[in-house]
């Protein structure tokens, strides 16, 4: 079957878009929800908060966001574009969104060709990978916020990336310049330089060597200037935004001390690094073997140009997952940055396998591999969807609680929660993958519940704990 490969990425497409049905509204998507408060911190809203109702007020709410609190414009926008049309179109796209991420990482890892035509074992494996060492997998895939923050912005860029890597290994492509060709790769560029502010000085590191490089070869062309010139203007965006300086201001208030010297989060930032690494243990293992094992047998041209870009992609993947310790926030959705770029490295190192007829792992040790990743793929998806189907139908009972009792204002919503960590929660924890399920977004005390109950229109919300019933 020619296009095997596209049925199994519709078939990633309907889970995925399944995922995000049973996925509620989270954490930062009520507040994003309302015009940012100008000077406010997230999750403070002010009496007279107001939902974003047209493109008035979305750009309004951008305004304030950039001037209040960050530089991170198209993650944003999409935020509040979602959040105001309505959590069902974002369902749609953002499946959409996380099956053209494979499709990207297939792409850059064959030379940058972009074609229907997929190596089905290939797919197979960044889908697995993706499914199995992301520990961010809920919040870079499908919590609102966190996705369009992390997966459309990597899939941003990684469009961004895929004609300077098709040029990279056949310098004889991609030279004529057109005006279209230099607008799209401009705004692509600029989308780009205003995602991740670890990342992206990297990405212009590398351009701005391999852009002299080019000139040095009589190859630099107009388009290659155009993306450059875009990826730097939208990392000036996103560094010089006031809003980095007043949120910097508004942390260390918070916390009563300078940030980057907080002893409990210096703490956390050190676990949350050792559990990054831990996940991606496999993948940088393969990596190290490879290159001690092979390095040396790379001679041709062509083969050695693959070996460059595996071992750049590993650099910035080493790079990109060590930042995590210097930002002065908690989240390890930052690791999912680090393990796209080693995917995208064990992807190449794939293709050069092939090339030179290697084998890196031998047949026996693929097959026991293989019937345990299915294995693990099957029980785990099983476990999630009944686990996140749970938690929807949960989540669905408590919205019409709030419904009932909209726009009342003597009434206080009392939700009973059952406790995180129950023995049946445990199992579906441990039968899951520990990182596919989605939880509730209410807490027994915060300002979390204030901007929820805003959003439904009640007078507030009381949070108490429910002892699961034994069977």
């Amino acid at each position: 079957m020619k296009y095997k490969g596209l049925v199994f990425l519709f078939l990633f497409f309907c889970l995925m878009f399944i995922f995000n049905i049973f996925t509620p509204l989270l954490n930062d998507d009520y507040f994003v929800s309302f015009i940012w408060p100008m000077g406010g911190s997230i999750n403070a809203l002010p009496e007279n908060a107001k939902r974003i109702a047209s493109f008035y007020d979305l750009l309004e709410s951008l305004k304030s966001y950039y001037l209040s609190w960050g530089g991170r414009i198209p993650g944003q926008s999409l935020m509040m574009f979602f959040l105001w049309q309505g959590k069902e179109y974002f369902n749609f796209f953002n499946a959409l969104a996380f099956v053209i991420l494979i499709a990207e990482i297939y792409w850059i890892s064959h030379e940058g060709r972009i074609t229907l035509t997929f190596n089905t074992q290939y797919i197979l494996w960044i889908f697995f990978s993706l499914w199995t060492f992301n520990i961010a997998f809920t919040e870079s895939f499908l919590w609102l916020s966190g996705a369009c923050d992390y997966l459309w912005l990597m899939v941003f860029l990684l469009a961004f990336l895929i004609p300077y890597v098709r040029n990279y290994y056949e310098e004889t492509l991609l030279k004529k310049d057109t005006f279209f060709s230099n607008l799209v790769v401009f705004f692509l560029g600029l989308v780009s330089g205003c995602s991740r502010e670890t990342l992206i000085c990297l990405v212009i590191l590398v351009l701005s060597y391999w852009l002299y490089l080019c000139k040095a070869r009589g190859n630099l062309q107009y388009w290659k200037i155009t993306g450059y010139i875009g990826l730097c203007i939208g990392y000036g965006i996103l560094i010089f935004a006031p809003g980095n300086a007043v949120r910097f201001k508004i942390l260390s208030s918070i916390m009563d001390t300078n940030i980057f010297f907080n002893k409990s989060l210096l703490t956390y930032k050190l676990v949350e690094l050792g559990l990054a690494f831990f996940f991606h243990l496999i993948l940088w293992y393969f990596l190290c073997s490879f290159f001690i094992r092979y390095r040396k047998r790379i001679t041709t041209e062509t083969n050695k140009k693959y070996m460059d870009l595996t071992v750049l992609f590993t650099l910035v993947a080493f790079l990109s997952e060590i930042s995590m310790f210097f930002i002065p926030s908690r989240g390890i959705r930052v690791s999912f940055v680090s393990l796209v770029f080693l995917l995208l490295a064990i992807a190449t190192v794939f293709n050069l396998q092939a090339r030179m007829k290697l084998c890196i792992i031998n047949n026996n040790a693929q097959l026991l591999l293989k019937k345990a990743g299915y294995f693990y793929l099957i029980i785990t998806i099983v476990v999630s969807l009944a686990g996140n189907y749970s938690t929807w139908n949960y989540w669905n009972g408590i919205i019409k609680q709030f419904t009932g009792n909209k726009n009342d204002v003597t009434n206080v919503v009392t939700i009973k929660v059952i406790p995180h960590l129950t023995e049946r929660n445990r199992l579906w924890l441990y039968g899951s993958g520990f990182v596919h399920l989605t939880g509730l977004p209410l807490y027994e005390d915060g300002p979390l519940n204030l901007t929820i109950s805003k959003y439904y229109g009640v007078k507030g919300i009381k949070v108490v704990k429910q002892e699961e019933k034994k069977s």
